[in-house]
């Protein structure tokens, strides 16, 4: 299955931690990237089903029927912004951000997912700058700059199959340390 960043919420959500990890080991280099558009497009579902809701509030005109003491639409929208802006900084949704939405189960399961992509990678982050300075130097060229073996095996002195066994290693023994953590994180 070809993952692009317009599915890969719902491909990440199905996925077990063994594919979580092969995913974001396939997809190193951009999956930051895969990350903030899987937030980007909860916070869309947020502002389309707001938006939804505000336009329920229109007379027959197009002028805001005013069905509260709030009634400067500008401000509530700014304020939930914040608010939408705060929980991706905390990982905690506000509930009154959702409250009366039609897709409110869609968007709690679309925040979660990207949640756990964003925690997810981080550890993966971390045990890749815990490695051994050699380990992570050649973890680093491959996946952060994207170098093929040879050129790896070139700047650090070794033959290419020497290199391609060492990736083979380390990505094993990243893969038996974070597989414990992404089972909690599912």
């Amino acid at each position: 299955m070809v993952i692009n960043n317009t599915n890969i919420i719902n491909i990440y959500k199905d996925a077990n931690p063994q594919e979580r990890f092969e995913i974001m080991m396939n997809r190193y280099c951009d999956f930051e990237k895969s990350i903030a558009i899987a937030e980007k497009t909860v916070q869309y579902m947020i502002k389309s089903e707001f938006e939804r809701l505000s336009s329920r509030n229109l007379d027959a005109l197009g002028e805001r029927i005013k069905t509260s003491k709030l009634g400067d639409r500008t401000a509530n929208e700014a304020i939930s912004n914040v608010m939408l802006e705060e929980s991706f900084t905390k990982g905690v949704l506000d509930p009154s951000l959702i409250k009366g939405f039609s897709k409110d189960k869609e968007i709690i399961e679309g925040f979660r997912t990207a949640r756990a992509m964003r925690l997810d990678f981080e550890l993966l982050r971390e045990l890749i700058k815990n490695l051994s300075d050699e380990e992570y130097k050649i973890m680093k060229m491959r996946f952060e700059e994207n170098k093929l073996c040879k050129e790896i095996a070139y700047d650090v002195g070794l033959k290419e199959d020497t290199v391609r066994k060492k990736i083979t290693q380390i990505t094993v023994k990243l893969k038996e340390q974070i597989l414990f953590y992404l089972e909690m994180n599912l």
